[in-house]
């Protein structure tokens, strides 16, 4: 007589087998060539076939695949969850709020990139180098033009090796600082102007007009 454990089956007697009829041996091992499982549990036998199907859990919608004809382990359903649906304890319910964070969020990473890009486009055409001094620069050109004995180390070398006046180099550096700050207070201001839209935003439509151009 056949027996079988969960995993193996056997003309003779194996540890912990059960028996079963000559039918069954024959399908468990149709079932186990195939690349399917048996599975004995309460004197009981149970072939799971290779074929798989998939399931989801209901906690957090991650799935797995598990024999097409066997049990749904607690927790997971065979039902698809979509992207904003929440299971409970019956389907999965679409939960239009948990949508709109979301194309919320997505649309601020394109605003702040969009804002980013901008900015960089104006510092690219300097050294990182040199935009490490721009601060100082400023500081000693607005000291020097408010008291010309103010003490002046970088306007003086940098005055030097352009060769230029340098009251006209205070003046210029003070200029390009200033249109820095205005191009910086202009994107700055947009990127939270399209923000405060962003969250006032009721509809996944209205975020998504929502636009840096």
């Amino acid at each position: 007589m056949p027996y079988a454990v969960t995993g193996s089956i056997s003309r003779t007697p194996i540890q912990g087998g059960v028996k079963i009829t000559e039918e069954q041996y024959i399908s468990s091992l149709e079932t186990l060539t195939s690349g399917g499982d048996v599975v004995v549990k309460d004197g009981r036998i149970t072939l799971l076939s290779a074929d798989t199907k998939t399931v989801y859990s209901t906690s957090h919608k991650s799935p797995i695949d598990i024999p097409k004809n066997g049990d749904i382990p607690e927790g997971y359903t065979d039902k698809v969850p979509g992207e904003f649906d929440r299971w409970d304890g019956i389907g999965w319910q679409y939960e239009p709020e948990r949508e709109l964070e979301s194309v919320k969020s997505v649309k601020m990473r394109h605003i702040n990139a969009a804002y980013e890009a901008e900015l960089a486009s104006i510092r690219s055409e300097y050294p990182e180098s040199e935009q490490m001094t721009w601060d100082k620069q400023e500081r000693e050109a607005r000291a020097f033009l408010a008291d010309s004995a103010t003490a002046t180390p970088l306007l003086d070398a940098m005055a030097t090796g352009r060769g230029m006046d340098k009251t006209e180099l205070a003046t210029r550096i003070i200029a390009k600082a200033d249109a820095w700050m205005q191009a910086s207070g202009l994107a700055t201001g947009k990127r939270q102007a399209l923000e405060d839209q962003v969250k006032a935003a009721e509809t996944v439509e209205a975020v998504e007009a929502i636009s840096w151009e």
